[in-house]
Parts: structure tokens; C-alpha cells; sequence
């Protein structure tokens, strides 16, 4: 399983996962996009990936905005969003609560067998699925 992690997902969570988890590698925006990069530029590209990467989002708005919610259906990729509440963590909390959670993403993520939005909440710190479909209409 590839992962793509967007903008607002540290880019050193992904230099992190890639010496803790090589097996899965993960793919930081800033490897192959500007800072910056419209989330309707940056969509497409990763969706044209082979494989089709899981892709960690920190700001789950992305897929209620009317435009991207046509992107994102058409994709065939899931997403792992990060609870607000996550991302206004500091770094360090932020950093040992989502190595916790990581083995029940992967876990989740390998299972799926069509695209899936998964929702890490912070509360219980465990991962929670939506049906990615019903989530996008």
C-alpha cells in the first residue's frame, strides 16, 4: 500500500513513516508538489498514480467542497482524514497519537476493497470508516 500525504499533513510524519514502515511508502506533497498547489491540481495527479495511494488528509473539508466531491468520486482512491481536533494537536502529541493509530490504518486501508473514506477520530484515537460513496453525494 502507497500513501500520499497532502499539505497539511507534516511532511515529517512522512519522512517518519518511511523509516518506520518502508513496506508502505509514503509520498509527502512536497516531494512532488509546490507549496500551494490548488487541491483541484494536486487531485487528478495522485489519482493518475500506479498504484493508487491512500491518500492523508489533515484538512477533511477538501471533500465537501462541492467541486472536489465530483474530483474525488471520480478518483478510485480512499482517504484517511485527520479529525480537526488531531491537527491542532502540538506536533509531539500529534506525532505518538497517529504512530498509534498507523498499524489500524494500514490494517483498514489493505481490507478495503473499494474506495473508502476512513476518519481518524481523536477521542476514542481510533480509526472510524465511512462508506466513501455515501460520503460524496
Amino acid at each position: 500500500m502507497t500513501f500520499y500525504s497532502d499539505e497539511n499533513i507534516s511532511p515529517i510524519f512522512a519522512d517518519m513513516l518511511k523509516h518506520y514502515c518502508p513496506e508502505h511508502p509514503v509520498i509527502a506533497h512536497r516531494d512532488r508538489f509546490e507549496q500551494g498547489t490548488a487541491d483541484d491540481v494536486w487531485l487528478p495527479v495522485v489519482a493518475a498514480w500506479t498504484p493508487k495511494p491512500v491518500t492523508l488528509l489533515g484538512d477533511g473539508r477538501i471533500l465537501r467542497k462541492p467541486q472536489l466531491k465530483i474530483i474525488a468520486r471520480g478518483t478510485g482512491i480512499s482517504f484517511v482524514v485527520m479529525a480537526e481536533s488531531f491537527m491542532n494537536l502540538p506536533f509531539q502529541e500529534q506525532t505518538w497519537k497517529f504512530f498509534k493509530v498507523w498499524p489500524d490504518i494500514i490494517r483498514l486501508t489493505t481490507k478495503a476493497r473499494s474506495p473508502t473514506i476512513f476518519d481518524v477520530k481523536i477521542r476514542q484515537m481510533e480509526v472510524i470508516v465511512r462508506h466513501f460513496t455515501a460520503t460524496l453525494q
